[in-house]
């Protein structure tokens, strides 16, 4: 293909190789920050404080927990002498190509000591919220105070910032740890803390480098950058596609007389809109699985590969399949009158609805209804 990109007949170590040549990302897995039990983490643990804990973003409780925890934490830390705090946050635009910017702005006694920013090439968020908070912490390391505070909405990035194990960025956590431990190594009663802040609640400091980062991702580079997110990034979208396509093009693919309802259009692979509604019940997912893939102990099914044994349904007397159970059958409860699959997949409520049947039917597509 000419995008390089691996066509979807390629094995799985053809897309380990698209990724290990469009990655340009480093990693250093064996560096010496890296080594169990002599690690930032492992060393100087006590000295190192998270303050993640916070409720749920879009919740009625979050704005009240920035006013009355997080603003009091913050302006005790601007208005402390012997600390430096650094807001850092990063910036990700999908078009075109993912472009990234990262920025961090340093304080100390409520005056800003300097601000940064730059471009990261292609990425993600996390990769960008990675690259500020490195810059962050390797300013911050060069000052002659007691305190650090590392502000930044992505709890993920302040979690593993001083990680050195191995996840993207990992070569920003390696550098990181090096700049922290040089100086926690100086001063016994110097300590890091890293605080989450939300974006948007109203952080005057957090918006105004959330503004530096976005700038930044126009900043243009000297050469192509992207990292290992990203590539895989880009196979995972090449992956859906070639799903979607095989699923809509060929009928074989997802079976013959699987029930094309538009909540599996187009395929997912992370997450499940039958297993949300079932996944709590064994015997109502498998009732689902049955009615979806025309697997279920029906007349149908038997004529197929049971040709002995009896078809016709125990309530009318004619062949007991899918259509028969859905749309005419007098043993079940419906709400719908229709001549057929073909006007039921039609229905924006399909799925909904035969979530429902199941619900209200707890027999049908179960062997206690089979033909006798």
């Amino acid at each position: 293909m000419g995008t390089g990109m691996p066509d979807s007949e390629a094995s799985p170590l053809v897309a380990v190789d698209f990724a290990g040549r469009v990655c340009t990302e480093e990693f250093a897995p064996l560096h010496a920050e890296a080594r169990p039990g002599a690690r930032v983490l492992d060393v100087y643990g006590e000295r190192l404080t998270w303050h993640l804990e916070h409720p749920k973003k879009d919740s009625e409780e979050l704005p009240k927990w920035v006013e009355r925890t997080l603003m009091p934490r913050i302006l005790d830390a601007m208005q402390d002498r012997r600390a430096v705090v650094v807001f850092c946050d990063g910036s990700m635009y999908p078009k075109p190509k993912c472009r990234t910017g990262a920025a961090f702005r340093a304080y100390r006694n409520g005056r800003l000591l300097v601000k940064r920013g730059i471009a990261g090439g292609r990425g993600t968020s996390y990769d960008a919220e990675m690259m500020a908070g490195g810059m962050a912490l390797a300013f911050a390391t060069k000052q002659s105070c007691e305190t650090i505070h590392v502000i930044a909405d992505n709890e993920s990035a302040l979690k593993t910032l001083l990680d050195p194990g191995m996840h993207g960025q990992q070569l920003v956590s390696v550098v990181a740890c090096r700049n922290a431990r040089e100086w926690l190594t100086k001063d016994e009663r110097r300590r890091i803390v890293f605080h989450w802040c939300p974006s948007h609640e109203g952080v005057e400091w957090n918006e105004l480098v959330d503004e530096d980062a976005k700038h930044a991702a126009d900043i243009p580079l000297e050469r192509d950058e992207c990292s290992l997110a990203h590539a895989q990034h880009l196979l995972a979208v090449q992956l859906k596609a070639d799903w979607r396509d095989e699923y809509r093009g060929s009928r074989a693919y997802a079976g013959r007389n699987f029930l094309r309802l538009k909540a599996f259009d187009p395929p997912n692979h992370l997450s499940s809109p039958a297993l949300q509604a079932h996944g709590h019940s064994k015997t109502t997912m498998a009732r689902f699985c049955r009615a979806v893939l025309d697997h279920a102990p029906l007349g149908s099914f038997r004529q197929r590969f049971f040709a002995h044994e009896p078809t016709e349904c125990p309530e009318c007397g004619v062949l007991q399949d899918r259509a028969h159970v859905l749309f005419k059958c007098t043993r079940y409860r419906r709400w719908w009158e229709l001549r057929g699959e073909f006007e039921f997949l039609l229905r924006v409520s399909a799925y909904r609805e035969l979530n429902g049947f199941l619900t209200t039917n707890e027999s049908a597509f179960s062997f206690e209804d089979a033909p006798t």
